[in-house]
């Protein structure tokens, strides 16, 4: 049986082999790809995420500041 390691290794083996023969097909789905329709299924799940996890109150602004200071203090 091989170790966890072992399989690692294998695996980007294969996925450095097969790379290059997927990057053409990788290229032409972004080539052809419609951006509005993308745009706007993204805004879809945002907006139904939204639902079930609200933002804060806050923009997070003044607990960045807070670590900032808490970092150049230390």
């Amino acid at each position: 049986m091989k170790t966890q390691p072992e399989r690692a290794a294998e695996w980007v083996s294969r996925w450095r082999a097969l790379g290059p023969v997927l990057e053409p097909e990788r290229a032409a789905g972004f080539a052809t790809a419609d951006m509005a329709a993308t745009a706007s299924a993204f805004d879809g799940l945002l907006q139904a995420s939204l639902h079930t996890h609200p933002p804060s109150p806050d923009s997070g602004l003044i607990g960045q500041q807070r670590l900032f200071r808490r970092l150049r203090d230390a």
